[in-house]
């Protein structure tokens, strides 16, 4: 069995066909996984499963698209900036991948166990993502304008996608450095001419949700099979 670990973009792995054992931790990020006190509790919740579980034989991680698609562009929106800082953008990045392998290194678990899975590619629009950012505003009770994101100068799809990417590219050198297995998901859900996600993978059309399918749902049939089939050899 497969402990899995991450953020609500795990929740649907158990609708797979494979053995797993599902643990998701929604708004989780990788950038507090470090943190005792944090709001979702995650580090000592994650911590007391693999005390009270010895025998896991593989155990995955996937966090990271909270702090990808929501924390970066927050940060921003908080701070009254309209356009995305490429010099913070490059340090925040850094700082999240350090952070998670802080994480990483504190638990006493053999790492040859140890999985990191890349995050998805980004799945709201351009068209919707303003109004996405108003509602986690609202739902959060952040100190946010909506002029102010309104004039934010939010980077296109196609630029969310390559952001994302170099995110998991700092993953995967991490992860050569510390000799950890890295599984990436990411390029076999990219659409190899546009360069964003293959909407193929999708159970919705492009809106505002972040996730491949939505919750109770199943993934589609082509997202399945790519998935099934990575959790197959891993």
């Amino acid at each position: 069995m497969i402990y899995c670990f991450g953020d609500s973009h795990v929740r649907s792995y158990n609708t797979l066909n494979n053995t797993l054992a599902i643990y998701s931790f929604t708004g989780a990020s990788a950038k507090g996984l470090n943190t005792t006190k944090s709001t979702t509790n995650t580090n000592s919740h994650i911590k007391q499963i693999l005390h009270n579980n010895k025998g896991i034989s593989k155990i995955f991680f996937q966090f990271g698209q909270v702090d990808i698609d929501y924390i970066l562009y927050l940060k921003h929106l908080l701070n009254k900036y309209n356009v995305l800082n490429n010099t913070y953008l490059d340090e925040y990045l850094c700082m999240v991948v350090h952070n998670y392998f802080e994480f990483i290194n504190s638990l006493e678990i053999d790492f040859s166990k140890i999985i990191i899975s890349s995050i998805n590619p980004p799945c709201i629009s351009d068209k919707h993502i303003q109004d996405t950012f108003k509602i986690l505003k609202n739902e959060y009770n952040y100190n946010i304008e909506d002029s102010v994101i309104n004039e934010f100068n939010f980077p296109s799809l196609y630029e969310r996608t390559h952001i994302s990417l170099k995110f998991n590219n700092e993953l995967r050198r991490k992860c050569e450095l510390h000799n950890l297995k890295y599984c990436d998901i990411f390029n076999s859900l990219v659409n190899s001419q546009t360069q964003t996600i293959n909407t193929a993978c999708l159970t919705h059309e492009l809106n505002g949700d972040s996730h491949l399918c939505y919750d109770n749902e199943n993934f589609s049939p082509e997202c399945a099979n790519i998935l099934n089939n990575i959790f197959d050899i891993i």
